[in-house]
């Protein structure tokens, strides 16, 4: 042993001599400084320690197991007296106390598997636990038992890997959060919670009744019988349901509960049905469509009156009634609806920039002036029909009274305004000729 090791031991009260001599011996169940002397033995003091921690868990295990629950008997009796004592009471009695019963044991179980899926999460992490809390697992059976007792109510302790209530309430947490991601329920899901006539009938004068009922699926006729007491498969009973459907509510008695399970067929319509009404607009967080049409006549109302406020106020109503289904139809809506005036709009401006053109264009030519066209735009073609006169047709009349006019000139001038009036008539008429005749012509097999 080196010096610094006896200066240790020397300060912490130890027997350098006795150390030395015997290193066996030396490792005493004492407590206090000698337990400092193990620090140099060779002996490994630790994983003696944790197999005894582990001994103690499995033993603690096991007494919760078969003590914690009370029920040795057949794991819900006490005893053979107890489980007489049940069976002679009546149906309804039995059921409820074997109920009472299985709840409680279920908690204990439930409490149990929390605590073991702590416990062995922190082995599997490496945990290590403090001296003095290790040092409690050596104590004796009597002192012990008053904490194992304790485990049976809601006085939890943090020592040894047992949950806490922080911790309790954490894993909590996580298990509701991963539900939320559940599929969804399936056909025999869905019947596991119908509530029947005669199941209700059986339990209804239980006291569990009501917490047993709240969350069930229930069929029912839409007959509802007003009276105090009536009977329910032969039991006589004035219970009644408050069955509740999003925001309607409605009380039914339990006669009027159907014994059939629920169907395909029943599911199926429940779907199309919820499709439709989206289709309208209907939702949890939507107007009807009266009411929606009421108060767009109202703030349509307000605004030829001027009153802007009002008018505010029932477009903020509209809005906020408004679920998001509707919100995106509206949407889109609009914007088609925008797109189409756009179009609209720029196909009036093309026309009316064309029709200013053409006019312009045709004030130019009625003024002789030289217009050039435009060679991408559309062609127009006017038919312009040129002929010669032929050589025995007279251009103009031969005077009836050749000797009777006063002068040449005069003469001269009367028969150029003839021919030209003559002229202008013959080629007004060729050309609604000409506009009126089609020809079609057949150049034949090439």
């Amino acid at each position: 042993m080196s010096d610094l090791d006896n200066e240790l031991l020397a300060l912490a009260g130890g027997d350098i001599s006795q150390t030395d001599l015997n290193p066996t011996n030396s490792q005493p169940a004492q407590h206090g400084p000698g337990k400092r002397t193990k620090k140099n033995s060779n002996m490994p003091a630790k994983p003696k320690r944790r197999k005894t921690m582990e001994m103690d868990t499995e033993s603690d295990m096991e007494m919760s197991s078969g003590s914690e629950t009370g029920f040795a008997k057949e794991g819900i009796y006490k005893d053979s007296a107890d489980k007489q004592r049940i069976q002679n009471m009546s149906e309804l009695d039995r059921e409820a106390i074997l109920g009472d019963r299985q709840d409680e044991i279920q908690k204990i179980k439930d409490r149990e598997n929390v605590k073991n899926m702590v416990r062995a999460k922190d082995e599997a992490s490496g945990k290590r636990y403090s001296a003095r809390d290790k040092s409690r697992i050596g104590l004796n059976e009597s002192d012990s038992a008053e904490p194992r007792r304790k485990r049976n109510g809601y006085e939890y302790e943090s020592e040894d890997g047992e949950i806490d209530i922080i911790e309790e309430q954490a894993i909590d947490r996580g298990l509701r959060a991963a539900k939320k991601f559940e599929d969804n329920a399936t056909i025999n899901e869905i019947r596991s919670v119908m509530l029947t006539r005669s199941r209700a009938a059986e339990l209804c004068s239980t006291k569990f009744f009501e917490e047993y009922v709240k969350g069930m699926l229930t069929k029912q006729a839409d007959v509802i019988q007003h009276r105090k007491y009536y009977e329910v498969e032969g039991q006589a009973t004035k219970v009644a349901l408050v069955v509740v459907l999003a925001k309607d509510e409605k009380t039914v008695l339990l006669d009027v509960v159907s014994n059939s399970s629920i169907q395909e067929s029943d599911i199926t319509a429940q779907v199309k049905a919820k499709k439709e009404m989206r289709a309208q607009g209907l939702g949890p967080t939507t107007l009807t469509v009266s009411e929606r049409l009421r108060l767009e006549s109202e703030r349509d109302q307000a605004a030829a009156l001027g009153n802007l406020e009002l008018v505010e106020q029932l477009t903020r109503q509209l809005e906020q009634a408004s679920g998001a289904f509707f919100k995106t139809d509206s949407l889109m809506s609009e914007l088609n609806e925008r797109n189409r005036k756009a179009n609209r709009e720029e196909i009036r401006r093309a026309e009316l920039a064309a029709n200013e053109l053409r006019r312009q264009q045709m004030k130019a030519l009625e003024s002789g002036a030289a217009v050039k066209l435009d060679p991408s735009a559309r062609v127009k073609i006017n038919p312009k029909l040129t002929y010669e006169a032929r050589s025995s047709t007279p251009s103009q009349r031969a005077n009836a009274s050749g000797t009777g006019t006063p002068s040449s000139s005069t003469g001269t001038s009367a028969i150029n305004n003839n021919a030209t009036k003559e002229k202008t008539q013959m080629t007004k008429f060729e050309e609604m000729v000409a506009s009126q005749v089609h020809l079609d012509i057949d150049i034949g097999d090439f």
